[in-house]
């Protein structure tokens, strides 16, 4: 019996051993029955939800504000698939690029390379930008020396999501703007 129940489980694990494979990240690629050449393509969309049109916010400070999104008050939104023969659960990666204005100017911009996203519609955590750390360090710049003060100036924040280098992948995500006003 017990010889029987061995022999089950290895014929088991021989036949299943795709299902527990990886593959080589930061690489997109075609199943090997497609035949087309050149670039897989996709699209998709970002948005923000849960501010006001004017961007009016409860919130004073930068913590606050993270603690909205990570509570769902806020959340940040992102969608794509892939045109014809993309692979279906395949990761694309893309760059996470932020950039904050204060009045008009910009005050901080940073990228963040090769975030992986299966195609779908998923919430994209608010770590994956960096404009939480960008209001913080302007915050500091205001009050040095203060502990706990408010901010009180008008941020524009723009959202981008741009397809790393070296992937055999086309398309392109609108970036999203948004408005706080503190």
């Amino acid at each position: 019996m017990k010889k029987l129940i061995l022999i089950l489980i290895i014929g088991f694990v021989v036949n299943n051993s795709d299902a527990y494979s990886q593959t080589t990240p930061g690489k997109v690629s075609l199943p090997a029955k497609a035949s087309v050449p050149g670039k897989v393509s996709f699209s998709g969309k970002m948005s923000v939800s849960g501010f006001s049109k004017d961007g009016a916010i409860k919130e004073k400070t930068p913590v606050e504000l993270f603690k909205s999104f990570k509570e769902s008050k806020y959340k940040i939104g992102f969608a794509f698939a892939g045109w014809g023969t993309y692979p279906p659960q395949q990761p694309v990666l893309f760059d996470m690029k932020t950039t904050v204005k204060k009045n008009g100017k910009v005050i901080g911009s940073s990228t963040r390379p090769g975030w992986p996203w299966l195609p779908g519609d998923m919430f994209v955590p608010v770590e994956a930008f960096d404009f939480i750390p960008m209001l913080q360090k302007d915050e500091g710049r205001k009050i040095k020396g203060s502990k706990m003060n408010t901010l009180t100036a008008s941020y524009e924040i723009i959202l981008e999501m741009n397809v790393s280098a070296g992937q055999n992948v086309s398309g392109s995500i609108e970036p999203v703007n948004f408005m706080i006003k503190f």
